[in-house]
């Protein structure tokens, strides 16, 4: 048994033979926990309750090796591929939409704005590993995504959601010169749905 930091066993939510479960977030009210479970080329997303009932499947979606973001007013889930690109997940059950122009990237990050609603969704993918990122931001699930541009990290949002930091780095290793700048990005409210 595993134990938490006051000797008590610690409760285990799923139990898996021939694949693994991982990359778990919490529900924005804390009283589930999406996740997905890997077997293969093709995997799922799965929601519980906090207390482990009710395990229902959500879509079939590709492997992730980040964990899941979930939407400020808990109807979507992002699930950023490393193979397959970004894609969206309903929490009701109605399936997964795989983002338009990002089939073939790898996907590293997803990061739903503080807002309301959850839009605009901020992501960054490569066409390569060890290429640089490229950022792009979604203001709702059927519209395309926006590029922003190359940028090494984030994003992080603001408290407010009104603006986004990202970063970006330059190493020079004949130079051995390194450089590393933080932009601000305002979201402008007439992005989201």
């Amino acid at each position: 048994s595993i134990y938490g930091l006051d000797g008590n066993p610690l409760s285990q939510l799923t139990s898996s033979t021939g694949a693994a479960s991982w990359n778990a977030a919490w529900s924005p009210d804390s009283r589930q926990v999406a996740y997905t479970v890997a077997g293969g080329s093709m995997g799922s997303v799965w929601m519980l309750n906090a207390d482990g009932t009710q395990p229902t499947r959500l879509a079939e979606a590709p492997p992730s090796s980040t964990p899941l973001a979930w939407s400020k007013d808990g109807q979507w889930l992002a699930l950023a591929s490393a193979e397959k690109g970004l894609w969206l997940i309903a929490v009701d059950g109605s399936g997964a939409i795989q983002t338009a122009g990002t089939e073939s990237l790898s996907c590293i990050s997803a990061a739903w704005s503080p807002s309301p609603s959850g839009w605009p969704l901020i992501f960054s993918c490569q066409a390569a590993f060890a290429e640089p990122a490229t950022t792009f931001l979604m203001a709702g699930p059927e519209i395309a995504p926006r590029l922003l541009g190359s940028f090494d990290w984030g994003p992080t949002w603001s408290p407010d959601g009104q603006r986004v930091a990202l970063g970006d780095t330059s190493i020079d290793i004949g130079q051995q010169a390194f450089s590393s700048v933080i932009y601000i990005l305002d979201a402008a409210p007439e992005l989201w749905p």
